[in-house]
């Protein structure tokens, strides 16, 4: 049989269930204590990591300028006289000169430069028997460098022959000229895989 309940036993009691609970209660005081510290610490963490953010984007956008700045002063450099061949499947390997004049303006907002230039086409050791011929042309070169000239005039004309567009690609950081003549004569005669590097430059 259990004894009588005296004030002794009551305090005993008391005593071992604070004992049991006080852990549970200090780390539950602790907890609310530390959320707001902890609120905060986040909020300092995304208000550090944001400018990281904005700061590579904004790397990013100042790359891509000046890469586009480097290209648009590398385009400049086009003018000056080229030289190389161009091959076809009708009528063989072929020597072709191109001199490009200065450019033209480019107008505020436009994508294009305008381009001027004088080509001669002749004949090689590997193709002896292929016409020579000169002709002037006019078309654009656009922020990537590509090239498209249309013939203008004749300068000197061989019997049964006719120009050929210019559909190619200004390739500043090597330097040349790659593309093909375009233009219904040159795809009749199957004209392709045109190639040039510079001779000299403008001045």
């Amino acid at each position: 049989m259990m004894g009588a309940m005296t004030r002794d036993n009551v305090i005993g009691w008391e005593t071992d269930i604070m004992k049991y609970f006080k852990p549970f209660v200090v780390a539950l005081a602790l907890g609310f204590a530390a959320s707001p510290a902890m609120a905060q610490e986040t909020q300092d963490t995304e208000a550090a990591e944001a400018p990281a953010q904005e700061s590579a984007a904004d790397r990013a956008a100042a790359w891509r300028a000046e890469r586009a700045a480097r290209m648009a002063e590398g385009l400049k450099t086009l003018p000056g006289i080229w030289a190389g061949d161009y091959f076809c499947t009708g009528s063989g390997q072929h020597g072709l000169t191109l001199q490009v004049d200065a450019l033209g303006d480019k107008p505020e907002g436009a994508d294009a430069y305008a381009v001027t230039a004088t080509l001669w086409f002749y004949p090689l050791m590997s193709n002896p028997a292929s016409p020579k011929g000169a002709f002037r042309m006019a078309g654009t070169m656009d922020s990537a460098g590509g090239l498209d000239l249309k013939p203008t005039e004749w300068i000197e004309q061989p019997s049964n022959y006719g120009a050929a567009n210019i559909d190619g690609v200004f390739d500043y950081a090597d330097d040349e000229i790659r593309g093909l003549p375009a233009g219904a004569g040159a795809e009749a005669t199957g004209c392709k895989a045109m190639h040039l590097t510079r001779l000299a430059t403008a001045g």
